[in-house]
């Protein structure tokens, strides 16, 4: 198998033209625009997901370790009586 038919060269030169073969696909400036609001909308979204989250686990975690203490009979009596 020849060499040329192996190595494609990624530019072509045409006398004073050089054509220029891209790598992927092009986008068109508008694409690209949507294409980055999305991702600036998913980073967003979860930045404020893993706020919700952190709040959550910090208030299991205090919940968990520091319990609200319960009342006897004889305080929910006494608190029954005196707000009377």
């Amino acid at each position: 198998m020849p060499a040329s038919t192996v190595f494609q060269p990624a530019t072509e030169t045409f006398g004073q033209f050089t054509v220029t073969q891209s790598p992927a696909r092009a986008l068109s400036p508008e694409a690209e625009a949507r294409k980055a609001a999305r991702r600036h909308f998913l980073i967003g979204a979860g930045f404020v997901a893993g706020l919700i989250a952190l709040f959550g686990v910090v208030s299991v975690a205090d919940r968990t370790l520091f319990p609200e203490p319960q009342l006897t009979a004889q305080e929910q009596a006494y608190f029954a009586t005196t707000v009377d």
